[in-house]
């Protein structure tokens, strides 16, 4: 099309403010690249053009009339050649990269990994997640999934065994396993919480913070799907800089024969809501990879989701509209469990899962080394899980007590 927007261009322009080297220089330029077809091959032909349309047309008023369409008729056709020479650049440039990159594009292992229950990015370089996104419900947090029958692995997806870390990096390195989703997120579903086991998902985490300060984060979240229906969250390692002097630095360790990157910090993004209330309340974190007393609140950690972006150069939930968030601290509080209700959390967990009478009653007597007082919660825990237990014990056992 470009013949007949080249026409347009100058056809009616009897003082045309373009200069007859540049008015060349473009015809010569669609000559060589426009279809073929009858198209203005010279300034001399596109005067004569003007004149036979001048006879034709003396009236002053359509004489205005069509200025003004030949402007607009002018910018398309202008538009329509750089489009036309664009694609022209973009398909040579196209064919040099075939020639260039005539072995294969370099490749990572997949930027997006899905599983039944978390969507991770990986970074196969520090063999650690980039990010591990997650959607909490109240259905979603209860059930009889038993991380018991977990094993910390390499993830099967991971075809090339130098992409990911193993077991024997965490061996006597003084990092825990650090699970960015959760399995007691995971209790509906077996599948879901042995994928959470997969190294993919794991980063070296300290001790403390992981069995402490972290998992009470992670407590807190998994109540707020008693006060909201939907509960979506975001976490990932994050490798910060420090300063000394005038100088900055990003210095981590690695631990292992694959050199799996120690974080210094961790991030948590959460987004609660409730359905028919167009408000999300979100929430963003950065906290320590070290230990964190319980004197401290999770609000002495909460950043601006903008803050957290530029941080981890990624743009987070850009289908959220920012302009109906509220502070989800400034509505909920973002209180963690006090060390005392940490603890009974701890030992009702242990309650639960016994799968002995001898244990039971082991746990039941930790309680009080603790210096914890029984109370009607855990004395419930504790019946409930005694009959049952004595309902379906051998029968071998059940007259020698």
């Amino acid at each position: 099309m470009i013949h007949h927007y080249s026409t347009q261009i100058f056809r009616f322009y009897p003082k045309t403010s373009l200069s007859n080297n540049y008015k060349t220089t473009i015809y010569t330029s669609m000559a060589n690249f426009s279809p073929p077809g009858p198209k203005i091959a010279s300034f001399q032909d596109e005067k004569k053009l003007q004149a036979v349309f001048l006879a034709k047309n003396p009236r002053p008023f359509l004489k205005g009339f069509l200025a003004g369409s030949v402007l607009t008729l002018a910018v398309a056709g202008t538009a329509a050649y750089y489009y036309y020479w664009e694609d022209i650049q973009n398909r040579f440039k196209q064919q040099r990269a075939f020639e260039i990159l005539k072995y294969g594009v370099p490749t990572r292992p997949p930027p997006i990994m899905y599983y039944a229950n978390h969507v991770l990015a990986y970074d196969s370089m520090r063999k650690t997640p980039i990010w591990v996104a997650e959607h909490l419900t109240k259905k979603s947090t209860e059930g009889f999934a038993n991380r018991k029958r977990c094993r910390f692995q390499p993830d099967p997806k991971l075809k090339e065994t130098c992409f990911t870390a193993s077991n024997d990096d965490f061996w006597n390195s003084g990092w825990s396993r650090g699970h960015m989703a959760p399995a007691g997120n995971n209790k509906h579903n077996q599948v879901a919480m042995d994928e959470t086991f997969y190294l993919t998902n794991v980063v070296p985490q300290d001790i403390e913070n992981n069995s402490g300060f972290w998992n009470r984060f992670e407590i807190y979240c998994r109540e707020l799907t008693k006060r909201y229906k939907d509960v979506r969250l975001i976490s990932g390692p994050l490798y910060m800089s420090r300063s000394e002097g005038n100088r900055k630095y990003v210095q981590y360790e690695v631990i292992g024969e694959n050199n799996v990157a120690v974080p210094t910090h961790l991030y948590k993004i959460v987004v609660a809501e409730n359905p028919h209330d167009s408000r999300k309340f979100v929430g963003a974190f950065v906290i320590p990879n070290a230990p964190i007393s319980y004197e401290q609140s999770l609000t002495e950690f909460q950043v601006p989701l903008k803050a957290l972006e530029k941080e981890t150069g990624i743009k987070f939930m850009k289908k959220l509209d920012r302009y109906k968030v509220q502070d989800l601290c400034q509505v909920d509080g973002c209180r963690l469990l006090g060390k005392t209700d940490f603890q009974k959390y701890f030992l009702s967990r242990k309650l639960e899962n016994t799968s002995t009478l001898k244990r039971l009653e082991k746990v039941w007597k930790e309680i009080e080394q603790y210096g914890l007082k029984k109370d009607q919660n855990l004395s419930k825990i504790y019946k409930d899980k005694k009959q049952l237990l004595m309902e379906h014990r051998p029968e071998s056992e059940r007259f020698y007590c």
